[in-house]
C-alpha cells in the first residue's frame, strides 16, 4: 500500500512538472539558456540548443512519470528517474550554493521555488525514488526470472522445429 501511494505521488509530481513546462516550452528554454550562460556553467555553445533540450526534458518527465504511474518497466523507469534527480540535484545545488539562478523553472511559472527549496525538493524526490527502488527490487528479480524462462521456452521451441 505505501509503495503504491509513494509511486503514485512521485509519478504525479513528474507528470505535473512536465505538463507545466510543456505549456510554455519557449519559456522553459529561456531558463535552460540561463543555465548555459557564461555566468553559470559557461557553455554558451549550448544556448542555441536550449529549446531542443527543453523538449527532451519535458518528454522525459512526462514519459517516465506515466511509466511510473502505470507501473511499466519499473527497473528502467526508477533507474532513469534516479539518474534524472541526481542530475537536477547537482544543478539545483550548484545554483543554490553559488546563487546564480534564482528560479529553477521546475514547475514553470505555476510554482516558484528558491534554489534551496528546489534542491530540497530534488533530494526528497531522490530519497523517495530510492525507497521505491528498494521496495520493488523483489519484483525486478521475479520478472527477470519469468522473462528468462519465457526466452528459454522460445529457444527450445525454435530448436525443436
Amino acid at each position: 500500500m505505501i509503495k503504491g501511494l509513494l509511486r503514485f505521488i512521485i509519478a504525479i509530481i513528474f507528470i505535473a512538472s512536465g505538463f507545466v513546462k510543456a505549456v510554455d516550452l519557449v519559456g522553459f528554454s529561456f531558463k535552460m539558456e540561463e543555465y548555459f550562460s557564461p555566468s553559470v556553467f559557461n557553455m554558451p555553445f549550448l544556448e542555441k540548443f536550449a529549446l531542443i533540450f527543453s523538449i527532451i526534458v519535458v518528454v522525459l518527465e512526462l514519459f517516465l512519470g506515466f511509466l511510473l504511474l502505470l507501473k511499466l518497466k519499473l527497473k528502467f523507469t526508477l533507474s532513469a528517474l534516479i539518474a534524472l534527480c541526481v542530475f537536477f540535484g547537482f544543478l539545483t545545488f550548484y545554483s543554490a550554493y553559488f546563487n546564480v539562478v534564482t528560479d529553477c523553472g521546475c514547475f514553470g511559472d505555476a510554482i516558484k521555488f528558491t534554489p534551496w527549496e528546489s534542491f530540497v525538493k530534488d533530494v526528497v524526490l531522490l530519497v523517495g525514488l530510492i525507497i521505491l527502488f528498494v521496495l520493488y527490487r523483489k519484483e525486478f528479480k521475479k520478472k527477470m526470472f519469468t522473462e528468462a524462462a519465457i526466452n528459454l521456452k522460445i529457444i527450445s521451441l525454435n530448436q525443436s522445429f
